[in-house]
């Protein structure tokens, strides 16, 4: 093979191949309840490596009365730490395939729950599970793969049939991948591999 074929090749290769170098793990314990991720309180996580992000943090606020809508465990006037933001940034050519929300520690009134969301700047909802399996882990909450921008992701208390405080740890795994290149890009490139060894026979022949 040619030292041109060669280098065309690993053009190619930089072209489809490359992989940021490590995944991230945060903690997060500040308090944001009732508030939009996008609203400038989350925490800006900037943008997720290729591999498994880990997100991890706790709760611990409390379920209040909220007539006439009900206890809610996620109140402004409940105070504690009710509620964890953040904002994520996926890049371009990268995808979130899969996404799992694990929770532990979990202490609360009678039938409290907690919830999970990700949404994108318009508030469309890309993954979201409102009654999260205390606990232990959810199956995974990406329904079609979640594509390059920027997203919001929220933990937070979401109600019981009792007032009183709640605790519980989390943690949030994301696993970004490069997005698949389609089978035609490929065929095109070894086409264009080919015609670059034929050009190199001809003018060597």
């Amino acid at each position: 093979m040619s030292t041109r074929t060669v280098t065309a090749a690993l053009i190619l290769s930089a072209c489809f191949i490359s992989l940021p170098a490590h995944a991230i793990s945060v903690t997060e314990s500040t308090d944001f309840p009732n508030t939009s991720s996008f609203g400038g309180f989350a925490t800006d996580l900037g943008l997720l490596d290729a591999g498994i992000n880990t997100v991890s943090g706790s709760l611990a606020g409390n379920c209040v009365d909220e007539p006439p809508y009900g206890i809610s465990c996620d109140p402004a006037s409940g105070g504690g730490d009710a509620q964890d933001s953040f904002v994520v940034q996926v890049g371009t050519g990268y995808q979130i395939d899969s996404l799992f929300v694990s929770t532990s520690n979990v202490s609360g009134p009678t039938s409290f729950s907690a919830s999970f969301n990700m949404r994108d700047p318009s508030n469309n909802y890309v993954a979201s599970n409102y009654a999260l399996p205390l606990g232990s882990t959810t199956s995974n909450l990406v329904l079609t793969p979640i594509g390059p921008g920027q997203y919001s992701i929220s933990m937070y208390g979401q109600g019981a049939s009792a007032e009183g405080p709640y605790t519980l740890d989390y943690s949030i795994e994301l696993n970004v991948s490069t997005i698949p290149v389609p089978a035609a890009v490929w065929l095109f490139g070894s086409g264009l591999l080919g015609l670059i060894g034929v050009s190199r026979r001809r003018r060597t022949a």
